[in-house]
């Protein structure tokens, strides 16, 4: 186990294998634009591009780009927490390749590479997981959360993977719902520990001390039966546990809630992030009891599109600017529209099939050209920061 040597020289120049952060969002945003626009062309026929199904956009969503942002935040956030030294340089370059093999050949690979790219796809998840673990072996707070989850998502990461093989048809389904499950569920541990501590340094507020810790324990053990009653396909306890959740989460994000957070980007992108979550978990309630198709897509949608991608833009906004050595605020020209693209996007995609089914021909499209130039201009203000050297000189 390495750690931090505190004397050792700061890099300079290319930076782009210092630390987690850096390849993995940089290729997560990338995937974000090449995967959309592939996507998009897919829905507007006739101008399909690949014979691209349903079942490879809702795994690359979140295996791919989801997968790569969690990925970037951990290996960072882990080292800050416990000084032990993640992958960097070769092993962290070797990580990235493992997890953008299956990204780029399985729009077109022959049947026979499917069992490496499947064992690719699930090694990348199950590595993660261990180098997780080792990194927080000492670290109470986290040594249990993380890993758990990242296995969780390796796990749903071989159901999608056995159905694409032909060996388990019910595959698809399982392995997406259980991913979602995993993804949302980083990213609420995530955001628990960060978006209150944003909004209280920033503002000087005390928003921290306003939600006591049972009210986030109540809410990790509502998650867990949610995910459970999804998983065993129970609608009435799972619209039962959604509206119960939901509402927990109206009273967080409003206790949250501070003046000034609308002038802050990077603040209101998180928030916002929990009133999708909130949103999404509305519909799961009204989807299910009414048993209700269309408004089960919407709600995964507000959950994904709306949730989980606000609050990984912002995450990655947030992490790159304080680990590159910036200023966090104000946040940088091009961020703001970023974002709302990102927002304009998830409201399009959701809301325009609930108010007439038939939009959806146009609205799935239209949203995933607004994502792709959302990540274009994530890209043109950050990727620079993501290839070069902290400007402040410290390692990293």
């Amino acid at each position: 186990m390495l750690i931090l040597d505190p004397r050792s020289p700061p890099p300079t120049g290319f930076a782009l294998f210092n630390l987690g952060f850096r390849p993995f969002f940089l290729a997560a945003a990338l995937w974000a634009v090449l995967a959309m626009a592939l996507w998009g062309l897919a829905l507007a026929q006739p101008f399909a591009v690949l014979p691209l199904t349903h079942a490879w956009h809702g795994h690359e969503m979140l295996f791919g780009y989801a997968v790569a942002v969690i990925a970037g935040f951990l290996l960072t956030a882990a080292r800050n927490w416990t000084g032990v030294r993640t992958p960097q340089d070769l092993p962290l370059a070797a990580m990235l390749a493992l997890w953008a093999a299956p990204r780029l050949f399985l729009p077109f690979a022959p049947p026979d590479l499917l069992p490496l790219l499947a064992a690719a796809d699930v090694g990348f998840d199950l590595l993660l997981a261990v180098v997780l673990a080792r990194t927080l072996w000492h670290n109470p707070a986290n040594r249990l959360i993380f890993p758990s989850l990242l296995l969780l998502l390796a796990l749903a990461n071989l159901a999608w993977w056995l159905a694409m093989l032909g060996l388990w048809p019910a595959g698809h389904a399982m392995g997406v719902a259980l991913g979602q499950g995993a993804v949302i569920g980083v990213l609420l541990v995530m955001g628990v520990r960060v978006a209150p501590f944003f909004i209280e340094k920033r503002l000087n507020v005390p928003v921290t001390a306003r939600v006591p810790a049972r009210a986030y324990r109540t809410g990790a053990v509502l998650y867990a039966l949610l995910l459970l009653a999804g998983v065993f396909g129970v609608p009435w306890l799972e619209s039962g546990l959604a509206a119960a959740l939901g509402l927990l989460a109206v009273w967080v994000l409003w206790r949250w809630y501070a003046p000034g957070l609308w002038r802050e980007p990077l603040l209101w992108v998180l928030w916002l992030a929990g009133v999708w979550l909130v949103l999404g978990l509305g519909l799961v309630a009204m989807g299910q009891a009414a048993d209700h198709a269309g408004l089960a897509g919407a709600a995964r949608h507000a959950l994904l599109a709306g949730g989980v991608g606000l609050a990984t833009v912002g995450m990655m906004a947030r992490v790159t600017l304080g680990h590159t050595g910036r200023a966090v605020y104000p946040a940088p020209r091009g961020t703001l529209p970023a974002f709302l693209l990102v927002l304009a996007g998830a409201v399009l995609r959701v809301l325009a099939p609930v108010l007439d089914p038939a939009a959806l021909a146009w609205a799935a499209p239209l949203a995933a050209l607004l994502w792709g130039v959302a990540f274009i201009l994530f890209l043109a203000v950050y990727a620079p920061m993501l290839l070069r050297a902290r400007i402040d000189g410290k390692p990293g």
